[in-house]
């Protein structure tokens, strides 16, 4: 049986050995990566799922934006937390546009830009693919299909 907890309620749990045990990875602890590892001295694993970060908010520690890279959290670049910071503006570009349907697209501006994306990728065959797949590849229609702005 596996139990799911929150941050909040680790939090409130005092280390006992009912119930969690707070432990760096080192010494003979065992890493799990989910793949059948043998649970050394019939210990219980704890596998905690991290969700990703809300769209636009940064992790800080001590004021100082820090990010994951591979299984370090070091301080983020300017350059990454600015783009973080700006996922929160809405972008115009990706909205759908509301009245717009595929027979208002230019046929001539479609083939252009798969033309181009053949040339500058070497990939001749992308000048057949359809029409609605070219749109769905470049964000230009959502998986409802409806159209953006770029569209």
């Amino acid at each position: 049986m596996m139990n799911k907890f929150t941050i909040q309620h680790l939090q409130q749990v005092r280390e006992s050995e009912d119930r969690v045990e707070f432990k760096s990875g080192e010494g003979d602890n065992v890493s799990y990566d989910g793949r059948g590892k043998t649970n050394p001295k019939n210990r219980r694993v704890l596998v905690i799922e991290v969700p990703s970060r809300p769209i636009g908010n940064v992790f800080k520690f001590e004021d100082v934006p820090m990010m994951r890279v591979g299984e370090e959290l070091k301080p983020m670049s300017d350059a990454m937390y600015l783009k973080i910071l700006q996922e929160s503006e809405p972008d115009f570009s990706e909205k759908i546009c509301e009245g717009l349907s595929l027979e208002d697209l230019d046929e001539e501006a479609i083939r252009v830009i798969k033309q181009g994306y053949a040339q500058r990728w070497n990939k001749p065959e992308f000048v057949s693919t359809p029409t609605l797949q070219v749109l769905r590849d470049f964000a230009l229609m959502n998986k409802d299909g409806q159209l953006t702005n770029a569209a």
